[in-house]
């Protein structure tokens, strides 16, 4: 190569790397101004992380495309080369673009958004963060979960925070000797005093079965989402303490054990 050709080209490369070193900053700046306008008109929170790594992606590549056209490179072979290296790349990443179509699918649909919690593709968390490929959820025990957009996209989603109010199944068990309708008024008097259990709609308690040790009973109550576990704790020790109270048996585990002799043993003797 030529000292003359060296003259040319140094200039190109220099101002294609300054090109690309520039893009990339716009892009991140791109990335931040988008979730700060969208934060700002109080957007969904879901979709703002989804449209600030799309806008931070999409301005890469442009830099990219800049880059490489500044330099010299003749677009027709860049354009070739980037659609045989998408073909390429699209099949490596076959999941990467279930998973971006599953966060376009996710942000349509709105099954769920930032902050609600839900249980989908064998996980339970709080929803913090959907972005381009993954979405971020912070389970109960505090551990953070990333899981890919195609996985919750065809997955089952349980949403437990849309609705304002949530239904609370007690199973419950008495002796087969105890007085079945005083245990019931037990029960009802102990869902009275909770100031969390609603009155519209009205608890149900009912017997349900017959198992195979006790008497079974069902008690079912409303409750805001909220205090859903609490309601569920200070429900099952106070009725608890409740029955002991009023000596009405909790029963365990029985056996009845029947002993057969042998009557030829005993004819011998």
């Amino acid at each position: 190569m030529t000292s003359i050709d060296l003259q040319a080209l140094l200039p190109r490369l220099a101002s294609a790397v300054a090109i690309l070193v520039l893009g990339l900053i716009v892009a991140a700046i791109g990335g931040r101004v988008v979730r700060r306008v969208m934060t700002a008109a109080r957007m969904d929170a879901g979709l703002t992380g989804f449209l600030r790594s799309l806008t931070r992606a999409t301005l890469s590549v442009v830099a990219v495309v800049a880059a490489a056209s500044t330099a010299g490179v003749q677009m027709t072979s860049f354009v070739a080369l980037l659609g045989a290296a998408g073909l390429a790349i699209g099949l490596a990443f076959q999941g990467a673009l279930s998973n971006f179509a599953g966060g376009v699918l996710i942000l349509a649909t709105r099954p769920f958004s930032v902050g609600d919690f839900v249980e989908a593709a064998g996980h339970m968390g709080t929803v913090r963060e959907i972005q381009v490929l993954y979405t971020t959820l912070d389970t109960p025990d505090n551990r953070r979960v990333v899981v890919p957009n195609g996985a919750l996209a065809n997955a089952s989603v349980v949403n437990y925070s849309v609705n304002a109010e949530r239904r609370v199944d007690l199973q419950l068990g008495i002796s087969y000797g105890a007085d079945v309708s005083r245990a019931i008024t037990a029960i009802r008097e102990e869902l009275d005093r909770n100031e969390h259990v609603l009155k519209d709609p009205e608890p149900v308690v009912g017997v349900s079965g017959h198992g195979a040790n006790s008497v079974d009973i069902l008690a079912r109550l409303w409750t805001p989402r909220e205090h859903f576990l609490t309601v569920q704790h200070e429900l099952y020790r106070a009725i608890k303490e409740r029955l002991d109270a009023e000596e009405i048996g909790i029963p365990f585990p029985q056996r009845d054990i029947h002993i057969v002799s042998d009557l030829r043993r005993d004819t011998a003797d």
